[in-house]
């Protein structure tokens, strides 16, 4: 498991950095991003959708935390 935190990272800059690490990962890799963007859940569930990756979140006082399993693409 591999851990971003993103706790100085609010919108709209959120997004793309979190994007840039999560893809440079290896498939079956699960992250652990902790943010206090009050918006993440939405950017987040928007980021899974569109690569089909998994996706699992706990708010834990003012932080966000999410797990994010990189699942592999399946090639058609």
């Amino acid at each position: 498991m591999v851990q971003m935190d993103a706790t100085s990272l609010f919108c709209p800059e959120f997004s793309l950095p979190v994007r840039q690490f999560l893809k440079s990962l290896p498939d079956n890799e699960v992250a652990h991003i902790v943010t206090k963007e009050k918006r993440a859940l939405a950017r987040m569930q928007h980021i899974c959708f569109a690569y089909d990756w998994s996706l699992a979140n706990k708010e834990v006082g003012d932080e966000f935390h999410f797990l994010v399993t990189k699942q592999p693409i399946l090639k058609q």
